[in-house]
């Protein structure tokens, strides 16, 4: 009988197809996209479940798809704002059945309401998470500093504490990441003022 990584746990599957945060449309269509996607002659789920995972897909959730450009700064805040409404239960719901979640996105912006939500779970049982970000940008922009105004570039600000009131203060508190326990791997493309914010910080960076 092999010892199965996965023997024993659960895995939660969620969808967020949200594409209005970056500058280009369509990573949205993603969440579809890797679900059905056929690796080695198997779709995700069952690559998982070969593990020893218990897989339990809680499908996509139904967030806004706006098709006009957006004059708001940042852009498309309204929409966002929806959306966090709709990610954070969600993923929340994951943790709350003792599932590992593992999120299908959609762009960049989709890291700040998933990990508050995540964040919020630990939080209030008093322990502490960190973060690993393998990204070749750092997506620590604020309102101020960004020079698209694409929410897409800001979500580890928020996190960190910088930015707009109704996103820094998800679930009730901020910040939802302590500079000790980050760190940004792979950084290749920063802007003036993430590299002011990472100094500020001292937030160890590669």
């Amino acid at each position: 009988d092999r010892d199965y990584p996965g023997k024993g746990k659960k895995v939660g599957i969620l969808g967020v197809p949200l594409g209005f945060g970056a500058g280009k449309r369509g990573s949205g269509l993603g969440t579809r996209t890797i679900r059905q996607a056929n690796v080695r002659g198997q779709r995700l789920s069952e690559h998982i479940a070969d593990l020893g995972y218990e897989v339990h897909d809680w499908e996509d959730l139904d967030l806004p798809r706006p098709l006009e450009n957006s004059a708001e700064s940042p852009k498309f805040l309204s929409e966002m704002l929806e959306s966090v409404e709709k990610i954070v239960p969600a993923v929340k719901a994951i943790l709350a059945a003792d599932e590992l979640p593992i999120i299908l996105g959609g762009d960049h912006s989709i890291a700040l309401p998933t990990f508050s939500a995540i964040q919020s779970h630990f939080h209030y049982k008093n322990e502490e998470i960190g973060l690993l970000w393998f990204d070749a940008h750092a997506d620590m922009n604020t309102p101020e500093t960004s020079p698209s105004g694409n929410l897409h570039g800001m979500p580890l600000a928020h996190l960190l504490g910088f930015g707009l009131e109704q996103l820094t203060d998800l679930e009730g508190f901020s910040p939802k990441i302590k500079p000790k326990y980050l760190a940004h791997i792979g950084a290749r493309d920063l802007d003036n003022g993430e590299k002011r914010l990472i100094r500020e910080l001292g937030i160890n960076c590669w």
